[in-house]
């Protein structure tokens, strides 16, 4: 219940805070966050970038997931409420402290990758992206082979993009 109604104050709260939506349309749902985010991040990773120096060939595209969506939002309140904007909350959690507390599960799987993007003060997907471009380790999680899934959020002008990639184990490798 408590997960429920995060998610409907957070789109609650979205709304009120993609001004360039707001202006095209009036409302925006959290549905169309999502599909925004996800056209945007999944066409740039089927053509490819450079991240600084480093060409990042095109890659799987990226899939939404509720439980990074949630570990983000969390952590992007807890930013706006307590105005700080550090990949690390104030007491002390992690990013992987957050995304399992979030519920992002990690028993059966054979490797777990998870990453992070924050960023404050853009007012668009688009502005948020292309600043993330802008920095290569921001970049380089864009692009990441190894993620397969992401949540983000948006609480004021906090962002907060979380990253992970499940591998279970090959039945092959456990004969």
């Amino acid at each position: 219940m408590v997960k429920k109604l995060t998610i409907v104050v957070l789109a609650v709260i979205l709304g009120q805070n993609l001004g360039y939506s707001q202006q095209r349309s009036g409302v925006v749902t959290m549905e169309q966050f999502k599909n925004e985010l996800l056209i945007r991040v999944n066409k740039l990773r089927q053509r490819g970038c450079n991240c600084g120096n480093m060409y990042m060939p095109p890659v799987n595209p990226i899939a939404w997931n509720a439980q990074l969506q949630f570990s983000a939002s969390v952590h992007a309140r807890d930013m706006a409420t307590q105005r700080y904007f550090s990949h690390e909350s104030i007491d002390g959690k992690s990013v992987k402290d957050r995304i399992y507390n979030a519920g992002y599960s990690i028993y059966g799987y054979q490797k777990i990758w998870i990453g992070e993007n924050i960023a404050q003060g853009q007012t668009s997907i688009r502005q948020v992206i292309n600043d993330w471009l802008k920095s290569p380790e921001h970049c380089k999680n864009l692009m990441s082979p190894n993620y397969k899934e992401m949540g983000v959020a948006l609480v004021n002008t906090y962002w907060v993009q979380d990253f992970g990639g499940r591998y279970p184990f090959s039945s092959t490798a456990s004969k």
